[in-house]
């Protein structure tokens, strides 16, 4: 044995198999006795009796007594009398019957005469409705004819005369006459602004939600009132169609036959018509539900409606105070500003009284100024005053083009909203035209389908007068056809009844399942020790771990041998002096490899033998 133990063994499958088989006739012959108790009733007995049956398991050679049991009714006294005197009865009840058939010979070798019964109804007389179609729809008008083009511009009335002739120098400069006080007394800081009279409502609160939706899928409303409807008519249906099955059999009609068939035919259609009324009453109902959902949700917006107009109203009145307030803030400021302005206009007088003899000697040299610049001016005006009235004739122009462009337009205008409403008005007429013409086409339709069934009512009275004529018939001759059979089916002699016994069935073992389970968890644990060996080897048997490693016996201390792997010695091992790393290793010893495998064998720069344990291990080989 090396460093790992051996895997365990995997189990035998024959051995298994048998081991299994074993087992189950083992647990299936006992239940097999505990499940067949012995019964004893009033009425009688039930007894399990067993023999012994040989059975050879195929795979393993062996064989196996297996317990086949019998089970023995018998009848107490009470019901084995009434079961002669059934047996009794039912013999002298087919005595009667072979007795009473002979007379069918007379009455079968007689044919049925239908010559009187009376006319079927004739299919071919009745026709179809004829339906009228729909016309198509009047061919409205779309679009609508020119009526000319709108104006877009005026004429051109003329240039405008922007500047004048040269009219002469201005006298731009006066002699000096003084210093003017450009300056007054501060008369006090105007006030420029007005109180916070609150913020301005600009949004509203949240009025609710609105519906935009509602309830529209009341199938399983629709389904619990048809439930409803069928749970309440199917019994009286089936007792309907139970009583017609009597009735036909009583009148002699078999199963089978023409007029049978006809008669269950038109129950059947009277049930459906019956199930198809309920299925239209379920729908109506579910349209009924739909419409009130509708309704709730339409009162439900139109109280969200309310609710926001009162919150919009409440908003607008808070605004109006607010502006209130502001007004009468802005009033206060103005007072205040008003003073200020008296304040001022008192300091700007004594400022002008002290500047009147400046503006006296400025006065002075100003009108030598303006009588010099007064030439130039009328000059002036004379030009401008030919410049406005040339500028005036042109704008007058314009404005006469103008006027003659608007009043076109709008004649065009109101031609086409003439136009518009004439041909909005004529598809309107044929719009009215077309429904009248539909009504009345659905209104023919319908006196259609009303004469059409009345015809179909008809054809169906006739086909059950005659069947009833013809099942009366039928019953008249099958009558004693009938007689006869029920004398030939007797009653049946109760049987006993037994008492169900409840067994406790005895579990299979699964043995090859206990076997598979006791190898799974003896490879788990190889496995988990083959694990702890390999991480404890350091991983340097395989190429990802280091392939030179330090194995020179005199570099290691506390050495102890616990296995061999390819001939070689395996030692747990600590490292010496710098090289101690706390840890314990498995390795082999150099001095050792070095005997039988030299190749593998190195000397490290510090003279200690190091060992290549992938050339050791996975390269070379043993020798």
């Amino acid at each position: 044995m090396g460093l790992y133990p051996d895997a365990p063994d995997a189990p035998d499958p024959q051995q298994t198999a048998s081991a299994q088989t074993a087992t189950n006739i083992g647990t299936s012959v006992a239940n097999n006795v505990m499940g067949n108790v012995n019964q004893v009733t009033p009425d009688g007995n039930l007894t399990y009796t067993y023999t012994t049956q040989k059975w050879k398991d195929p795979l393993s050679g062996k064989e196996y007594d297996l317990q086949v049991p019998t089970a023995t009714q018998t009848l107490s006294p009470e019901q084995l009398a009434i079961k002669n005197q059934t047996d009794g009865a039912e013999l002298n009840m087919a005595t009667l019957a072979n007795t009473q058939s002979g007379k069918l010979n007379d009455l079968l070798g007689k044919p049925m005469d239908i010559s009187k019964a009376p006319a079927a109804g004739n299919a071919g007389a009745i026709g179809l409705p004829q339906y009228q179609q729909f016309a198509g729809g009047p061919k409205l008008q779309s679009g609508l004819a020119n009526y000319g083009n709108v104006t877009g511009s005026v004429a051109n009335a003329g240039n405008i005369q922007t500047s004048l002739g040269n009219t002469g120098q201005v006298q731009t400069g006066l002699a000096n006459a003084g210093n003017i006080q450009s300056q007054i007394a501060n008369a006090g800081n105007l006030q420029r602004s007005v109180a916070d009279s609150g913020n301005i409502q600009t949004s509203l609160g949240n009025a609710g939600d609105i519906t935009r939706s509602y309830e529209t899928d009341f199938s399983s409303d629709r389904q619990r009132v048809e439930d409803a409807l069928m749970q309440r008519m199917n019994p009286q249906l089936d007792r309907d169609r139970a009583a017609l099955e009597t009735r036909l059999t009583n009148q002699g009609l078999q199963p089978g036959s023409e007029a049978y068939n006809r008669a269950i035919d038109e129950a059947n259609r009277s049930a459906s018509d019956a199930r198809f009324g309920a299925i239209l009453n379920a729908g109506q109902e579910q349209s009924r539900l739909a419409g009130l959902a509708n309704q709730s949700a339409s009162f439900q917006n139109s109280a969200q409606q309310q609710a926001y107009n009162q919150q919009l109203g409440s908003g607008q009145f808070a605004n109006t105070a607010q502006a209130q307030q502001y007004a009468q803030n802005a009033n206060n400021m103005q007072m205040g500003n008003a003073a200020q302005q008296q304040q001022f206009s008192q300091n700007q007088a004594q400022q002008q009284a002290s500047n009147a003899a400046q503006q006296q000697q400025f006065g002075q040299n100003l009108a030598g100024g303006q009588f010099a610049n007064q030439a130039q001016q009328q000059q002036f005006n004379n030009a401008l005053q030919s410049g406005q009235f040339a500028n005036a004739a042109q704008s007058q122009q314009h404005g006469q083009n103008l006027t003659a462009a608007q009043l076109a337009n709008q004649a065009q205008q109101q031609k086409f909203s003439q136009g518009l409403a004439g041909a909005q008005f004529g598809n309107d007429a044929l719009q009215q035209m077309y429904q009248n013409q539909n009504t009345s086409t659905a209104a023919n339709n319908a006196l259609a389908d009303q004469g059409f069934n009345a015809q179909q009512s008809k054809f169906n009275l006739q086909n059950q007068q005659r069947a009833q004529y013809l099942n009366e018939q039928y019953a008249q001759r099958n009558q004693p056809i009938n007689e006869i059979i029920g004398l030939m089916s007797g009653a049946q002699v109760n049987s006993p009844s037994f008492v169900p016994t409840q067994s406790n069935p005895m579990p299979t073992v699964d043995y090859a399942g206990l076997v598979q389970q006791d190898y799974a968890n003896k490879m788990g644990a190889y496995n988990t020790q083959q694990a702890n060996m390999q991480s404890m080897f350091g991983g340097m048997l395989g190429f990802g771990g280091q392939l030179a490693s330090l194995s020179d016996k005199r570099a290691k201390k506390d050495i102890k041998k616990v296995g061999e792997l390819k001939g070689h010695g395996l030692y747990e091992y600590s490292y010496r002096g710098k090289h101690n790393d706390g840890k314990r290793h498995i390795g082999v010893m150099a001095q050792e490899v070095e005997k039988k495998r030299p190749d593998a064998v190195s000397r490290r720069p510090d003279g200690l033998r190091q060992v290549n344990y992938g050339a050791l291990f996975n390269a070379g080989k043993s020798k």
